[in-house]
């Protein structure tokens, strides 16, 4: 009865935690090719850099608020067995376009210093 017991919680918190989404310092950058920057100039790129860093601020912000929802659920749920109806969030879509945006900004970064820009943006 005890071992059910114990092998029932392992099963939950494994499941649980299976769904849980990730922060953005945990999310790893895509890898992504210099080739399609090459051809811009140091102007250019700075902008695209510019671009994909705002974009990956907004991302940052929702995956850490979803990370946080599912943080508070599960302290609920572990709390008082009891689940609060929430939605729980897992890595999905966004994840995946987080972790190609931060892989755009590296080769962005990369080919700059490669053309010894001066104008470097971050």
């Amino acid at each position: 009865m005890n071992q059910t017991l114990n092998m029932l919680v392992v099963c939950a918190t494994l499941t649980i935690t299976a769904c849980v989404a990730s922060r953005p310092v945990e999310i790893q950058a895509k890898e992504v090719s210099t080739d399609a920057f090459q051809e811009y100039n140091c102007d250019q790129l700075a902008g695209f850099y510019r671009s994909k860093k705002k974009m990956a601020v907004d991302m940052e912000a929702e995956l850490k608020r979803r990370a946080d929802t599912n943080e508070d659920l599960f302290a609920v749920w572990a709390v008082t067995g009891l689940q609060t109806g929430g939605y729980s969030y897992n890595d999905g879509p966004l994840s995946e376009e987080y972790a190609e945006i931060k892989g755009n900004m590296a080769a962005i970064q990369v080919v700059m210093i490669d053309k010894d820009c001066t104008n470097l943006p971050w």
